[in-house]
Order: C-alpha cells, then structure tokens, then sequence
C-alpha cells in the first residue's frame, strides 16, 4: 500500500524537498514570483523612525488628525473625497475636496 503518515511534523518538515511545478498560474504572476513588499512606516517595526524623516510624534498626531477628518466626513455622508496639499512659505495646508483624486 505505502508508508504511513507520520504525525507531529511541522510544515517545514512536511513541505521539506518539495518543489512546485510550473502551472498556468505561473504565467500570470510572470518568471519570477513578486516578493512581499516591506511595509513602510507602519507601527511596531523597528526601524520606524528612520525610514521616515518625520519624527515618531509629529506623524502619529497628523495620523490622528487626518482618522479624525476622515471619521468627520463619514458622518457627514462624504465618501468620496482627496486631499489637496499646499504650501505657503513653512506653512502645509491640506484641503478636502469632494470626488476622487
């Protein structure tokens, strides 16, 4: 019949010498497989802080502001919006216009 199914393994050691064969998936995503983008500025990474040049605080209060604007125009039943920024001198103003950006 076979070999029995060996229990307890992990998926390393399950997946372990397995390679995948060239399927019509493969023409889709092209010769090389997409690697995962590293994700930029999100909270908890480590190197947060440098890969922005905004300091930590000065970017969670503009996130906090923008959350707020956002959570503002929902209950106004404003869906679809973009912002448009300006600058003035050492001033930035961002400005909600109604529509898509």
């Amino acid at each position: 019949m076979g070999s029995k199914i060996q229990k307890n393994r992990s998926d390393s050691d399950m997946f372990q010498g397995y390679v995948e064969e060239r399927s019509f998936e493969h023409q889709w995503l092209g010769e090389s497989t997409p690697q995962p983008r590293p994700a930029v500025g999100r909270k908890g990474s480590k190197n947060a802080e440098s890969e922005s040049f905004l300091p930590v605080k000065t970017r969670e209060e503009l996130e906090k502001a923008l959350v707020a604007i956002k959570l503002e125009l929902y209950k106004e039943g404003v869906q679809e919006y973009h912002l448009q920024v300006k600058r003035a001198g050492n001033s930035i103003t961002l400005t909600v216009l109604p529509g898509k950006g």
